[in-house]
């Protein structure tokens, strides 16, 4: 029993001296995360956004919906949190659960779905000596894009990732968006889609909105290239060949004392093409830009 004893005092000793322990018990204290940091000169928290990482999942046309997979993160200080080195060991950064500390209440207003590949529950933030908060977001994101498909199958499209908070403005929160730094970025499409470029772009709505207050928002900008190999292959190659074998058959020797033969040359020419127009037709969506294929 007097065995227990020491050995669960010397738990309790062990964690009240670890300089660590010690260092987030007196950050958190008497912190409120819900409330926000205090900015600098009424500007707002600045919030630093940076994109790191991006995958095209799927792009569907008819739908007009496209799916990714990003990483970007987010940097901000909260004075609240800031401590001197010296007093804890020479500890210069922790890594602290993210539900315990305050974060900006960003959301993609224009996703059909999003999920948190981590768990907010089981996700951490790392947290320096100054006060500066740093998270990564990896998440799959659904949302809309609109499809311009007048250069089908040599298209290209510029589909957004637009984001902003539900409830701060610019006078809470102000947002610094920083481009990829390429050197380090990865990114890729599939085997359809090239991603060739990411850019990022912010905008301050001077509108105000459901609170009354004006909102900002920054949106990532996705160029994708289409590869347009099996298009060629499967679709441009044969309407072409088909075309110049119903020309050639018409005008052919001896193919214009056959009536009968021009007439099936034609009709078998025309349901070819309606073919393969077909399976075109069903890549694409339902609207009044025609792709130059179809013209």
């Amino acid at each position: 029993m007097l065995s227990i004893v020491f050995y669960v005092n010397g738990i309790v000793y062990g964690y009240d001296d670890d300089p660590r322990y010690k260092l987030t018990a007196d950050l958190f204290d008497k912190y409120k995360n819900e409330h926000p940091p205090k900015g600098y000169n009424g500007t707002g928290v600045v919030i630093t956004v940076e994109m790191f990482g991006a995958i095209v999942i799927e792009v569907k046309e008819t739908e007009q919906v496209t799916s990714y997979l990003i990483a970007h993160n987010q940097k901000w200080v909260d004075p609240r949190l800031r401590w001197d080195p010296k007093k804890y060991d020479g500890i210069e950064s922790i890594v602290v659960p993210l539900q315990k500390i305050w974060r900006p209440d960003t959301y993609i207003y224009n996703s059909i779905e999003v999920k948190d590949l981590v768990d907010n529950e089981k996700d951490f933030a790392r947290l320096n000596y100054i006060g500066e908060i740093e998270i990564n977001c990896p998440q799959y994101v659904q949302a809309f894009c609109t499809i311009a498909v007048h250069m089908f199958p040599f298209d290209t499209q510029f589909c957004t990732i637009a984001i902003t908070s539900n409830q701060l403005g610019f006078t809470e929160i102000n947002v610094t968006v920083t481009p990829p730094k390429y050197a380090t970025f990865r990114f890729t499409g599939n085997s359809e889609w090239e991603l060739c470029n990411v850019s990022m772009v912010y905008h301050e709505l001077k509108e105000t909105g459901l609170w009354g207050i004006p909102s900002v928002e920054y949106q990532y900008v996705f160029q994708i290239k289409r590869r347009s190999t099996y298009y060629v292959t499967v679709i441009i190659i044969p309407i072409f060949l088909i075309a110049t074998l119903s020309i050639v058959g018409i005008f052919a020797p001896g193919s214009k004392n056959e009536t009968g033969n021009c007439v099936n040359l034609g009709l078998g020419t025309l349901l070819a093409l309606m073919v393969l127009l077909g399976i075109v037709a069903d890549r694409l969506p339902k609207s009044d830009d025609m792709p130059l294929l179809g013209l």
